[in-house]
C-alpha cells in the first residue's frame, strides 16, 4: 500500500551536553603566603571544609621558626554565604627541613590527613630515614579546631620509600602510597623503587594501627606503585606509571604504565580484582600517573600519552584519560578513552582528575592559554565531562581562572565535591586581587555549580499535521516554564505564551503545511531565565491523494460492488463510469463516503469503465485527480431454456497463446478486444465455437468479448 501522507516537516536541533555549567566564585591564598611556597600542592574538600598543602613552606603556625620546606597545611571553612575563610594553618608537630608536609593532602567530615613524604622521623622517635615519609592525622575538636592526634608510618619503613607521596581517607579508612618502597605484602622480596601502600584503621581505643600492606600482584622493579592511589567505600585503585607489562603480563612496553584496582573480601581483606592497562599502550604514555575511582567507575591518567582518541594524531606527551566501568559480571572494562578538544605537545591532560557521580574533571597542567597579549605557556586548564543518557562520558565545559597568567599550573589539583570544583595552581604569582605577585607563592580557585535560573536546553518538536509535541531539558531550580512560539514571519506581538510545569507540551490548533519558532523559559522562586535559543519546526500536510488499487467484487447481470483502497485525508468519494467504451461525455457520477460502492440496475453482458476521485476538505488541496480507469463486465444473460452460456479463456495470465471457448452460442460469433479505455483492438467474425487464436498484444489487461444472436460473454484477460 503506497503511502498517501507527504511529510514535509524540517525540525531543528539544538545539540548540547544536558549539564550546567561552573563559574569562578573565589580565589584563595594563604594568610601568611611567601615566595615558593607552592601553596596548591596538596587539596581536598569535604563538605564545607577544605585543606590546602604548601610543602615548601618554611614557618610554623604563628609565622615564625623558619624550616626550609618544612611544609604546612591551611583549612578553610565555608560560610552560609558560600565564602571560604582561611581558619587555620597547620604544621607537623615535630616539624623538619625538607618534610614536604602538605604536598598531599584529604578530608573527610572531621578528620583531615597530610602527607610528608620528606620526612626521616617515625612517631615513636625511632632511627632518622631519610625520605623515608610519614603521614599525620588530624581531628576537628568541639571548638572546631584542628589537632594532630596521631603520627603514622609504615611497619617496614626504610630510607626513600615515599611513604605519604599520596594519601587518602574514606570514611576512618586511610590509605597511603609509597611509591619507592621495595618490599612486598610481608616485608620481604625486595625490588627496588617497585612500590607499595598501607591500609590504616582506627583501633578500639581510637588509634589508627596498619591492617594491611597492599602490592602489585606482578610487582616488578621500578614500577613506582603507589604513585597514585584513591579509595571508595568498595574499591582502591594504585597506579604504577613505569610498570612496563600489559593486564596479562604477556607484552611489554617501558613505562607503559598499569593501575591496579582492589576489593574487600568477606573477611575484611583488601584483594587485588583487576589490572587494568591502556588498550592503546604504548612506552612511555605513564598510564596510571593519576588514578580515582568512585562508585563502578575509574578513571586514569596518562600524561605522557601521545595520540588522540581513535590513536592517531601524534603529540608528544599531550596526555589522555582513560574510563573503565566494572560491568554486571564484576569486571573492569575499558569504556572510553578522553583527551582534550584542542592537544598540544606536553599539555599533560591527566595530571589531576576527580569524579563524582555523572561528573568528571580533568585537568591540563601544561596547556598552553591563549589571552589577549598572546599565548600563556604553560598556564594550564581544566576541563569537565558529563556522562549522558547513552553513558558516554561528553566533555561539558573547559575551565580557565580568572587572572591567568603563563606557568600557573592551573589544574595541578583538581577536585569536586557536590557543586563546588577546588583547583589549585601552586606556582601561580598574585594574591585574591591579582597584584602583589610573589613567585610560585600558589593559589588555589573555588567554582560553582551555577544555580542561577538558567534557560532550558535541547529543544525537540516532533510536529505532526495540526499539532506538535516539545520538550526540552529540565533546568535545576526550575519551578515551572514559559512557552512562547508563533508562525515563522510574523512579529512578536503574535507571540502566544503558555505556563506548564513540566519540561513538555502538546500543542494542538495549528495550521497544516505552517512553519513556528518556539522558545522556552524557566520560571524559578525569585527570578526568570532569559528565552532559550529559537527552535523552529513545520508541521505536516495532508496529501489528497488518487485513490489506488481499484477493484470490482460480486458481480452480477445487473450489479456489482466497486473497491479501492482508502485515502486517509478523504471526505468522500466521487465515481465516473460509462458503458460500453469510456465516454467522457456520457459519464454518470456517484459519490459515497465509503471506500467501497455497490451500483445496481447495470445491463446484463455489459463492459464497464469507471473511476474514482478523492474529495478532501481539510486539504490544503481538496480534490484529488481521477484514479487509472478500471473496466469490468456484467454476467451474460443467457437466452436459451437450458441454462446460460459459459466462456472460458486458459491460460489467463498468458504470455504466449490463449485458448477461447465458449458454449450455447448460435449463428455467426463476433470476437471483440478491448484495452482498459474502451478502444476497440481487435474484430474478427467466427464460425466455430473453439477458437485457436495468436494475438500479438503487449503486456496488459484486456476485455475479450464474444457476442452472437443469442447471448454475449465477457472475460478479463491479462497478457504478460
Amino acid at each position: 500500500m503506497r503511502i498517501l501522507i507527504s511529510i514535509v516537516a524540517t525540525v531543528l536541533f539544538h545539540l548540547s551536553i544536558n549539564a550546567q555549567s561552573y563559574i569562578q566564585s573565589q580565589k584563595i591564598v594563604p594568610s601568611d603566603r611567601g615566595f615558593v611556597d607552592f601553596f596548591g600542592s596538596g587539596g581536598a574538600i569535604s563538605g564545607d571544609y577544605a585543606i590546602i598543602g604548601a610543602y615548601r613552606e618554611d614557618e610554623d603556625e604563628n609565622g615564625l621558626n623558619t624550616l626550609s620546606s618544612a611544609g604546612s597545611a591551611y583549612i578553610f571553612e565555608r560560610d552560609t554565604n558560600g565564602i571560604w575563610h582561611e581558619v587555620q594553618k597547620i604544621v607537623a608537630s615535630d616539624r623538619a627541613k625538607n618534610a614536604f608536609f602538605g604536598w598531599n593532602v584529604a578530608i573527610d567530615s572531621n578528620i583531615a590527613v597530610v602527607g610528608a613524604f620528606g620526612d626521616e622521623n617515625d612517631a615513636f622517635g625511632g632511627p632518622k630515614l631519610g625520605r623515608a615519609g610519614s603521614a599525620y592525622v588530624y581531628r576537628r575538636d568541639i571548638n572546631g579546631v584542628w589537632q594532630e592526634i596521631q603520627k603514622i608510618n609504615a611497619a617496614d619503613r626504610e630510607f626513600s620509600d615515599d611513604f605519604a607521596v599520596r594519601v587518602e581517607i574514606c570514611g576512618t579508612t586511610i590509605l597511603v602510597g609509597a611509591q619507592r618502597e621495595d618490599e612486598n605484602e610481608n616485608a620481604v622480596s625486595p625490588l627496588t623503587d617497585a612500590g607499595s601502600a598501607y591500609i590504616f584503621e582506627p583501633n578500639a581505643s581510637g588509634v589508627w594501627t596498619q591492617v594491611q600492606k597492599i602490592v602489585a600482584s606482578d610487582r616488578r622493579a621500578h614500577d613506582f606503585f603507589g604513585t597514585s592511589i584513591s579509595i571508595s567505600e568498595h574499591n582502591i585503585i594504585v597506579g604504577a606509571y613505569r610498570q612496563d607489562y600489559d593486564s596479562v603480563g604477556s607484552v611489554k612496553l617501558d613505562d607503559a604504565g598499569a593501575a591496579y584496582i582492589f576489593a574487600k573480601d568477606s573477611s575484611g581483606l583488601w584483594m587485588e580484582t583487576a589490572k587494568v592497562t591502556a588498550p592503546d599502550r604504548e612506552e612511555e604514555d605513564r598510564f596510571g600517573s593519576s588514578v580515582f575511582v568512585s562508585g563502578n567507575y575509574a578513571l586514569v591518567g596518562a600524561v605522557s600519552e601521545d595520540h588522540d582518541e581513535n590513536g592517531a594524531n601524534f603529540v608528544l606527551s599531550a596526555g589522555s584519560a582513560y574510563m573503565f566501568e566494572n560491568n554486571a559480571f564484576g569486571e573492569w572494562v575499558f569504556m572510553k578513552k578522553i583527551v582534550a578538544p584542542i592537544r598540544n605537545t606536553s599539555d599533560l591532560f591527566g595530571a589531576s582528575l576527580w569524579i563524582e557521580g555523572e561528573t568528571a574533571v580533568i585537568s591540563a597542567l601544561y596547556s598552553d592559554e591563549q589571552s589577549d597579549s598572546g599565548v600563556l605557556i604553560d598556564a594550564g586548564a581544566v576541563y569537565i565531562y558529563n556522562r549522558d543518557d547513552q553513558n558516554d562520558w561528553a566533555l561539558s565545559q573547559k575551565l580557565n581562572h580568572s587572572d591567568i597568567d603563563a606557568d600557573d599550573q592551573f589544574g595541578w589539583k583538581c577536585i569536586l565535591s557536590g557543586e563546588t570544583i577546588m583547583i589549585t595552581a601552586n606556582e601561580e604569582n598574585d594574591d585574591v586581587s591579582g597584584q602583589n605577585s610573589i613567585a610560585e607563592a600558589g593559589s588555589a580557585y573555588f567554582f560553582q555549580l551555577d544555580n542561577s535560573c538558567l534557560e532550558p536546553s535541547v529543544l525537540n518538536s516532533d510536529p505532526s499535521f495540526e499539532s506538535t509535541s516539545l520538550s526540552w531539558e529540565s533546568a535545576t531550580n526550575a519551578l515551572g516554564y514559559t512557552l512562547r512560539g508563533t508562525k515563522l514571519g510574523l512579529d512578536s506581538n503574535s507571540y502566544t505564551y503558555i505556563n506548564v510545569s513540566q519540561p513538555m507540551l502538546n500543542v494542538s490548533g495549528l495550521e497544516q503545511a505552517s512553519s513556528y519558532l518556539w522558545q522556552v523559559r524557566s520560571n524559578c522562586s525569585e527570578t526568570n531565565s532569559a528565552y532559550s535559543q529559537i527552535d523552529t519546526f513545520t508541521t505536516l500536510e495532508y496529501l489528497c491523494s488518487s485513490p489506488q488499487n481499484l477493484s470490482v467484487t460480486a458481480i452480477t447481470e445487473t450489479s456489482a460492488q466497486l473497491n479501492w483502497d482508502p485515502v486517509p485525508s478523504a471526505v468522500n468519494y466521487v465515481i465516473r463510469g460509462s458503458a460500453n467504451v469510456y465516454d467522457k461525455n456520457n459519464l454518470v457520477f456517484v459519490t459515497t463516503t465509503n471506500n467501497f460502492k455497490s451500483v445496481g440496475g447495470l445491463s446484463a453482458g455489459t463492459v464497464y469503465h469507471w473511476q474514482v476521485q478523492a474529495v478532501c476538505n481539510n486539504s490544503p488541496t481538496p480534490v484529488s485527480a481521477f484514479s487509472s480507469i478500471n473496466v469490468f463486465a456484467t454476467n451474460a444473460l443467457a437466452l436459451k431454456e437450458n441454462g446460460a452460456g459459459a466462456m472460458n479463456v486458459f491460460p489467463n495470465p498468458s504470455s504466449s497463446d490463449i485458448l477461447i471457448q465458449a458454449t450455447f452460442m448460435e449463428g455467426p460469433v463476433q470476437l471483440n478486444i478491448y484495452d482498459m479505455l474502451g478502444q476497440k483492438l481487435y474484430q474478427e467474425e467466427m464460425n466455430s465455437t473453439i477458437v485457436d487464436k495468436n494475438l500479438t498484444l503487449p503486456s496488459g489487461s484486456y476485455l475479450i468479448e464474444l457476442v452472437s444472436i443469442n447471448i454475449a460473454h465477457h472475460k478479463l484477460v491479462i497478457i504478460e
